[in-house]
């Protein structure tokens, strides 16, 4: 009779790892939908270059501890976006999640920061005419 029961929770155990992880992806995500190559900082240090277009991935492990200060910058300097992004947030398993992150609609598109679960709509606003100079 234990045979049975005991083939019944290692079939049920291995089952178990084949589902997706519920540990939390806690890295930096930027998706820049601009025309523009923006420079993140984190904590007032450069982390990333993302060309017009493009997505990257900051891993956690190369950032401090704690909620992150994040800035994005034109080439010239100018910046765009600015707040608090803070990895507590964020959380994900098979069925739910929930993030932290920052958005800067602009007239040369679109700017999402994230940790966590990717941010959902709305659609793009058109920004400020010269949002994107300097």
């Amino acid at each position: 009779m234990r045979r049975p029961v005991a083939a019944a929770v290692l079939v049920l155990v291995a089952g178990c790892s084949l589902l997706p992880s519920a540990s939390p992806a806690r890295d930096l995500h930027v998706e820049n939908g601009t025309t523009k190559t923006m420079t993140v900082l984190v904590d007032g240090a450069t982390v990333a270059m993302v060309p017009a277009g493009q997505e990257a991935t900051v891993a956690e492990g190369s950032l401090p501890g704690g909620a992150w200060s994040v800035e994005a910058r034109l080439p010239g300097g100018r910046t765009v976006l600015h707040g608090q992004v803070d990895k507590s947030y964020a959380s994900q398993t098979a069925t739910s999640g929930s993030g932290s992150g920052l958005r800067a609609d602009l007239s040369c598109g679109r700017l999402d920061v994230w940790v966590g679960v990717p941010m959902m709509g709305p659609a793009p606003g058109p920004g400020t005419p010269g949002d994107c100079d300097g």
